[in-house]
C-alpha cells in the first residue's frame, strides 16, 4: 500500500491490477496477452495498459502469458489421501471415548484407596456432577478422564503448615 508506484497509479489503474491479479491467480498466474480478453474477463470499462504495469514491476512478461513477479500462491496445498484418513481416524477415536461420568460410589472407593477422605471425594463429586453443563472444569472444558482431573486438582494436602513467629506474611 505505501510502494511509491502503486500509489502513483490512479484509482481505475488500482483496481485495473487487482482485477488482473485475481484473473491471474485462477489460471496459474498466466493471463491473456489480449487487452480486449483482459478487459472482457475482469469487467473493465477500459482496456487496461499492461506495458505500464509490466515497466512498474507489478506483472512480468513471460512469452505470450503475463503474470506477477510479486504473486503469491494462497491457495493451500490440496490434502493427500493419508492426510485425510488420518484426520477421519483421529475423529473416529475421539468418538470412541466418549466420557462416562463415574458414580458416586466409584470416585470415593478410588479417593479412598489412595488414602484420601470420603468427605474430599463427595466435595469433589459434587463440584463436577453439580456444573453446567456437568463434569466440565473451571475453564468450562469437559472432564475426560476423571481419574486424571481427581489426582491434579483434589489429591492435595487439606492443610498447610503455617511458620511461627516473625516470619514475614510472604512466607
Amino acid at each position: 500500500m505505501r510502494n511509491p508506484e502503486w500509489v502513483a497509479l490512479s484509482d481505475a489503474e488500482r483496481g485495473q491490477l487487482v482485477g488482473i491479479w485475481l484473473l491471474a491467480a485462477d489460471h496459474n498466474g498466466a493471463i491473456p496477452a489480449s487487452t480486449d480478453l483482459i478487459q472482457k474477463l475482469c469487467y473493465l470499462e477500459t482496456k487496461p495498459n499492461i506495458n505500464k504495469f509490466i515497466e512498474l514491476g507489478f506483472i512480468c512478461q513471460n512469452g505470450v502469458d503475463v503474470a506477477s513477479r510479486r504473486r503469491q500462491d494462497d491457495q493451500p496445498k490440496a490434502e493427500t489421501e493419508t492426510e485425510t484418513e488420518t484426520e477421519t481416524e483421529t475423529e473416529a477415536k475421539k468418538q470412541k471415548k466418549k466420557f462416562i461420568p463415574p458414580k458416586l460410589k466409584d470416585v470415593i472407593q478410588f479417593f479412598t484407596e489412595n488414602k484420601y477422605t470420603e468427605e474430599s471425594a463427595i466435595q469433589a463429586f459434587k463440584y463436577y456432577a453439580d456444573g453446567d453443563p456437568p463434569w466440565t472444569d473451571s475453564r468450562g472444558n469437559q472432564v475426560r478422564g476423571w481419574k486424571q482431573k481427581m489426582r491434579g486438582v483434589w489429591f492435595k494436602p487439606e492443610n498447610i503448615i503455617k511458620k511461627k513467629g516473625n516470619t514475614p506474611p510472604w512466607l
